[in-house]
């Protein structure tokens, strides 16, 4: 996991912490297309994209 700036970081363990706790999963979309919840990204399973990025290049 590449995440460069402390809030996405921040946020990311605020999101892990509620998959643990039961809460519903979070889903981001990695630079390949596939989809990790909060607790697979933190745990290296990719990069997730931003929502810039993945409005860009999702097609319709």
């Amino acid at each position: 996991m590449i995440l460069r700036r402390e809030d996405p970081r921040r946020a990311l363990g605020v999101y892990v912490a509620e998959e643990e706790r039961g809460g519903l999963p979070y889903a981001f979309r990695l630079d390949g297309g596939s989809i990790a919840t909060a607790r697979e990204v933190g745990s290296g399973a990719g990069t997730p994209l931003t929502r810039w990025q993945v409005h860009h290049f999702t097609r319709t």
